[in-house]
């Protein structure tokens, strides 16, 4: 591959990051009166899908620092979207559970993004194994990228 291919994918890969920031951080989600931003959503997605109630595991899996984790957990708190508490068994985990309204508005977030999901999972079903481990391998390097940028 030559220079000017390899600058047209690193265009293409920064295109994609640029789109997936600029969606982000234009959806709010409104539930039961309370607004919940990007970051709330995610973390209410990572608790729903069973995230442990560690906050450094929490931001490791959402990129973002222990100290996000925490507040953005305690905002979710005041809105009324999870309860937390201290695990009496470990005193670095905290015990999370979605209330109606928490689990209600995870249910909205991945009811909102299942198409795209769907759309995926259509495109990778079409990919044999030599092409969907090319895939595998440029996401690995990639979050490793990301994670050396902290």
């Amino acid at each position: 591959m030559n220079t000017t291919e390899n600058k047209d994918l690193i265009r293409m890969v920064e295109g994609m990051i640029d789109r997936i920031l600029y969606l982000e951080k234009g959806h709010s989600l409104e539930v039961e009166g309370r607004t919940l931003y990007p970051t709330e959503i995610h973390l209410l997605l990572v608790i729903d899908a069973g995230g442990q109630g560690n906050a450094t595991r929490m931001a490791e899996r959402m990129g973002v620092t222990k100290g996000a984790v925490s507040q953005t957990l305690s905002r979710l708190e005041r809105k009324g979207m999870l309860i937390k508490s201290r695990d009496p068994a470990s005193k670095n985990e905290l015990k999370l559970a979605l209330t109606p309204a928490g689990q209600k508005a995870a249910r909205r977030a991945r009811e909102a993004t299942g198409h795209v999901q769907q759309r995926y999972g259509e495109f990778l079903a079409g990919l044999d194994t030599t092409e969907k481990e090319v895939i595998r391998r440029f996401l690995t390097t990639m979050n490793g990228i990301f994670e050396n940028l902290e």
